[in-house]
């Protein structure tokens, strides 16, 4: 199974976070890898700049669900904030949102 894009990472991201505690980033990526049973080969593939594609993919999803403003500079409400360093929670607006899309969070379903 190819590792998941940024976008179907969006709910599994934030399903982390339901509870309303504080997750450190290492724990959401543990969890999001048993969800879609993505293997240690597959973890271990690095992009042209040696990253790992699924740490890029989980931390991109993040971004995308922490940012106040989307692409091409279109408001949107913020899913979750920094509790921490590298710990999250989730926002009233996020645990709206999970509600809102039991199944899938789409890009366009962050604009608020």
């Amino acid at each position: 199974m190819p590792l998941p894009r940024v976008e179907p990472l969006l709910r599994p991201v934030l399903q982390v976070l339901a509870d309303s505690e504080e997750h450190r980033v290492k724990e959401i990526r543990d969890r999001v890898q048993a969800e879609f049973k993505v293997s240690q080969q597959e973890r271990r593939q690095k992009n042209k700049a040696g990253t790992s594609v699924f740490v890029n993919r989980v931390a991109g999803a993040l971004a995308r669900l922490h940012m106040e403003t989307g692409p091409m500079g279109h408001p949107k409400a913020i899913t979750l904030v920094n509790a921490k360093k590298k710990t999250y929670k989730i926002t009233e607006f996020g645990a709206e949102l999970l509600k809102r899309h039991p199944s899938y969070l789409s890009f366009e379903d962050l604009k608020g």
